[in-house]
């Protein structure tokens, strides 16, 4: 097998969007209570999520992002993503990455999903 370095930006850019495209593709849209009341069921599974930040915090090399689901104050998640965009209160995006298990969110007093998100999309 071979690997070659690519020092082009150009080429590097097409390479990532096109590996983030086939990430974004395989994650499934899942329903939030299911996902809540049967965290097993799901761990390791690639998911996709669309809600607006409460919250962030950083923690570690990344952020801790505590997001609503469907604008709805009862459906939570916890991300952890370790990217560099500017999160910010009420942004509203779309979340890829893999279910992990259910985080305490000290906040809020209560167990909600943690998701490692992959890759995160802003909404305008």
């Amino acid at each position: 097998m071979c690997f070659a370095i690519i020092n082009n930006p150009t080429v590097a850019n097409f390479l990532e969007d096109f590996i983030g495209f086939n990430y974004k593709s395989t994650c499934e849209n899942i329903d939030y209570n299911s996902l809540n009341g049967n965290i097993s069921q799901y761990e390791g599974c690639k998911v996709k999520f669309k809600g607006k930040i409460n919250y962030t915090e950083p923690l570690n090399d990344g952020n801790l992002i505590v997001m609503n689901i469907d604008g709805s104050e009862k459906k939570r998640i916890c991300i952890f993503y370790d990217g560099q965009p500017i999160l910010m209160s009420n942004n509203m995006i779309t979340v890829y990455g893999v279910v992990y298990s259910k985080r305490e969110v000290s906040q809020f007093g209560k167990y909600i999903p943690l998701i490692f998100a992959r890759y995160i999309d802003f909404q305008s």
